[in-house]
């Protein structure tokens, strides 16, 4: 398997990525849109064999409930993140369109360095306080137990998993699909045979439970980073870079992918903190709960895959359009990538709403745990399809460099909507963890009206950088 990977790979380093200002929009959508869909798949699944191998251990529910706490954590560091992707997709995605190749080249290298210094005082704080943090979340002493085993080693890789995504970002938006998804494979593979082999310690390797899925996890993930940076500086690529490029930063072009990514954070964040505070609720109710929360969650972030991929595809096509003065293309190209995600959506929530339990499960044997999942992945089912809707709409925004609406939009959804659903259901009228999952779905549908509202304005493909 990882010969022909391989192969694949130094093949795909040879050829150039497609022309997307001109041809069909919804051809372009497919093309960007289907790799980059099951190269997440492959990305997001670290965390699914986590839970499905961890599930099995003798402390499956514990282990399970700091799994899923680590990754709510996970994504309220990634807003650091977001900060420099956006704006990397945004400018990338015009250079290349302009055919301005050598200031693409600028962007990937200065974004390469911004997540370094970005990711390594949050990694050693992280390592150092994660006790600490963990008991500040009312997580219970079992779960505080192996959270720490596990955040530790997660967060010492923390600049592995950022040097990824900026990978992932700078050749989505430049529109080269194949490399990330031949590199996740290769990466995801390595995962796969070493979490099983590192959690029960099979054969000469030691048994080393929930730490084994965090080293795992780092290892591949430095395979992935090592892979990438290979190609960054080969001769053969748009986005080729100098080794002094990824090491020197430079305050003009920071301070311009900041001025891009820093109101998509802002709304990343205050998204982030209610999903991270929906989950201190949720561990009020017990271990049993967290667990199914944190299969719910993941799923659901599993399912969501597809409507990222297409948003990126999105985002390529308007920055490369928008970059060759075809505000036409890119406003086709929202429509098309829309309408595909919203077929998506239907039918996985479909599925979702008719066979929650044996999607659970495939998790966990626990009946508990099981039962309380399946109204969260029927409820969840109606958040599909807003989130479907919505992803589109602000990686349309993200693509044109107008980056405010989409902070306001999620302001509105989870301050004004999912957040007073929350409070109110939970904390006055004590009612069940149901309304939990309602008000995720609430704050989803309303964000899906506001951002369609704001998008059918038109200003967005009048943005100037």
């Amino acid at each position: 398997m990882a010969e022909p990977l391989y192969s694949k790979l130094k093949k795909a380093t040879e050829e150039s990525p497609p022309e997307l200002t001109t041809g069909s929009t919804f051809k372009h959508v497919l093309r960007l849109g289907l790799p980059s869909m099951f190269a997440m798949g492959l990305q997001a699944s670290y965390d699914m064999v986590d839970l499905i191998w961890l599930g099995h251990t003798r402390q499956g529910a514990d282990a399970m409930a700091a799994v899923t706490v680590f990754g709510i954590l996970f994504a309220l560091i990634l807003v650091l993140n977001q900060i420099v992707d956006i704006g990397t997709t945004t400018l990338i995605a015009r250079y290349c369109g302009a055919k301005h190749y050598q200031a693409a080249r600028l962007v990937t290298g200065q974004a390469w360095v911004m997540k370094l210094l970005l990711s390594l005082p949050v990694a050693l704080l992280g390592a150092i306080f994660a006790a600490d943090i963990f008991e500040k979340l009312g997580a219970q002493p079992g779960v505080v137990h192996l959270g720490v085993q596990y955040s530790t080693i997660m967060f010492l890789g923390l600049p592995l998993f950022f040097w990824v995504l900026t990978l992932n970002t700078a050749f989505r938006a430049a529109g080269d699909v194949k490399k990330p998804l031949y590199m996740a494979a290769i990466s995801v593979g390595v995962n796969i045979v070493l979490d099983p082999l590192l959690i029960f310690g099979v054969g000469p390797f030691p048994e080393l439970g929930i730490r084994g899925a965090a080293i795992a996890s780092v290892f591949s993930q430095a395979l992935f980073a090592a892979m990438g940076l290979y190609y960054l500086l080969g001769r053969r690529s748009h986005l080729r870079v100098k080794l002094v490029q990824l090491v020197t930063p430079r305050i003009k072009w920071a301070l311009k992918m900041f001025r891009i990514g820093a109101p998509a954070a802002v709304g990343e964040l205050l998204r982030t903190l209610v999903i991270l505070f929906t989950a201190c609720v949720v561990l009020k109710f017990g271990k049993e709960t967290m667990a199914a929360f944190g299969v719910g969650s993941r799923l659901l972030v599993f399912v969501f895959i597809p409507f990222f991929a297409i948003g990126t595809a999105i985002s390529a096509l308007v920055g490369q359009n928008l970059g060759a003065h075809k505000p036409e293309r890119a406003a086709r190209a929202v429509i098309n990538g829309t309408f595909f995600a919203l077929a998506i959506a239907v039918v996985v929530g479909v599925f979702s709403f008719l066979f929650p339990r044996l999607i659970m499960r495939a998790f966990t044997p626990d009946l508990n745990v099981i039962e309380i999942g399946v109204p969260l992945l029927r409820i969840g089912s109606f958040a599909i399809i807003g989130v479907a809707v919505t992803t589109c709409h602000a990686s349309a925004f993200w693509g044109a460099g107008d980056t405010l609406p989409p902070m306001v939009v999620w302001i509105g959804a989870t301050a004004g909507v999912q957040l007073p659903i929350l409070l109110l259901s939970v904390f006055y009228f004590k009612t069940t963890v149901t309304y939990v999952w309602l008000s995720v779905a609430a704050g989803a549908l309303f964000a899906m009206v506001m951002a369609a509202a704001w998008l059918a304005r038109g200003k967005w493909l009048k943005k100037k950088l």
